[in-house]
């Protein structure tokens, strides 16, 4: 994944969990077009909106890459 690239934007339902095996993720929510960052997601971490993965809803966060990265994705669906 390249930097400045999407995993999740905000209104889209939050179907996988990424594991950083390499490089930054990181989940913001972005409020009077300023980015209030929630959480962090280095190397051996993991990052997703849990409570739109568990309620099937629209996530109210975002999560971008913050420097060029390769994740696992676990897509629930498959699970």
């Amino acid at each position: 994944m390249r930097k400045r690239q999407y995993l999740l934007q905000e209104g889209e339902v939050c179907k996988a969990i990424a594991f950083v095996e390499k490089g930054a993720l990181r989940e913001i929510k972005i409020e009077n077009g300023s980015d209030r960052i929630i959480q962090f997601a280095i190397e051996g971490w993991t990052i997703s909106d849990l409570l739109s993965s568990l309620t099937n809803e629209p996530a109210t966060y975002n999560v971008d890459v913050m420097e060029d990265a390769q994740s696992w994705l676990y897509n629930q669906d498959c699970a």
